[in-house]
């Protein structure tokens, strides 16, 4: 039998272990940045497209990121920031059309799951309030296909949003005229924008961004008085029908072997061998309460989605967010391929993994869950403070 150690490594590979131990907080403070160029950058034509992006076994991927990778829970799964850098690899994580769609698979699944597009409902309307003073502005980071963006901008056709991401979105339609997208690097910094905006909203982007803490306090100084920071990111650890985290058996043959989580720690091990930041998400809440008085109310919450609709007594909308998640897992397996090959890793032993991954969830034989943390926190003050 194929062997998931050694012997699925091609031979200009360097192995790194998968860390099973907590997450390490020393390790996740910040990442060393170099020199990067100007920040902000507005695409307008093909030309554009052909130097961030480039193809990979097959897949279009970003080419300006040596982070990019990932995705939420996973981070994976969703668009990340980090650095435009000269002469250093960018992580081959898809970001073609194919791309976008899981991803707006993944939208939906966790607008379902938190029936609507944010969480907590009442403050975020309390900031995106009309008002005579100035009109209402909503930053969207790591924007990947632009739904939640177009959704808010949809929702509230008052208000001016702005989308940002390394890479453009593939759009299907003209976005409504509220809503524009950019590219841009948050590593660069963020004050350019400072005092600009009432909601900023980044979900999934922790493993791209160097210095968490820092970003946060720059995300402060861009938020208008009364304005709301969302955050969001799903775990990189499944979780059994116990809720506690999964452990892989050795042997293959276990009936605990669960295809997916080894193929999700060799997605793990590709993205810290790159470089990404893949241990800081846990830590998000904590590095908010640490800032004090610089934030008025803050909060978290967790949702729990399973990979697949096996749980009994399920109401109709958590059986649909379950079979979306696992439609966004298939759409998974695909967009990692070209990171884990770029690991070192053979293609048969990749695509093994792939295929027994994909009868596994078609046939729900593991009972697992996804965890998403969402975290928010209100910057002191109200919109008449801009009077």
């Amino acid at each position: 039998m194929d062997s998931p150690h050694s012997s699925d490594f091609s031979p200009r590979s360097s192995v790194s272990n998968f860390a099973d131990d907590e997450h390490d907080l020393a390790s996740v403070e910040s990442v060393p940045s170099t020199s990067r160029p100007a920040s902000v950058y507005s695409y307008h034509s093909s030309v554009d497209g052909q130097v961030m992006l480039k193809d990979v076994y097959g897949r279009t991927i970003n080419n300006t990121s040596d982070h990019y990778g990932l995705p939420g829970t996973l981070e994976s799964f969703c668009s990340s920031f980090a650095a435009l850098t000269d002469g250093c690899p960018a992580v081959p994580w898809a970001a073609d059309p194919a791309e976008h769609a899981r991803l707006d698979i993944q939208h939906l699944m966790l607008k379902t799951k938190l029936n609507g597009l944010f969480v907590p409902p009442l403050p975020v309307r309390r900031a995106l309030a009309p008002r005579q003073s100035s009109t209402p502005a909503i930053l969207d980071l790591g924007t990947g296909s632009g739904s939640w963006a177009i959704d808010m901008a949809k929702l509230f056709p008052h208000v001016n949003v702005v989308g940002l991401d390394l890479v453009p979105a593939n759009l299907n339609s003209l976005p409504p005229l509220n809503c524009r997208f950019e590219c841009d690097d948050i590593n660069l910094g963020l004050l350019h924008y400072k005092s600009s905006f009432d909601v900023i909203h980044a979900r999934c982007i922790a493993l791209g961004i160097e210095d968490y803490p820092r970003f946060l306090s720059e995300v402060v100084e861009v938020l208008r008085p009364g304005g709301i920071y969302l955050a969001g990111a799903g775990d990189m650890q499944l979780y059994n029908e116990d809720r506690s985290p999964v452990v892989l058996p050795e042997d293959e043959d276990d009936p605990k072997y669960s295809w997916m989580v080894r193929y999700l720690k060799a997605m793990f091990e590709a993205m810290e061998n790159q470089g990404s930041n893949i241990k800081s998400y846990p830590h998000i809440g904590r590095w908010i309460r640490e800032m004090g008085d610089e934030w008025g109310d803050t909060g978290e919450k967790v949702y729990w989605v399973a990979l697949g609709p096996w749980e009994e007594g399920a109401n109709g909308r958590d059986r649909r967010a379950s079979e979306l998640m696992r439609q966004n897992f298939l759409g998974l397996l695909q967009s990692a391929r070209p990171l884990i090959l770029s690991h070192g890793y053979f293609e048969a032993s990749v695509d093994r993994w792939i295929k027994k991954a994909q009868e596994e969830m078609n046939a729900m034989r593991r009972r697992l869950y996804v965890k998403w943390m969402f975290y928010w926190a209100i910057k002191p003050g109200s919109s008449l403070d801009q009077l």
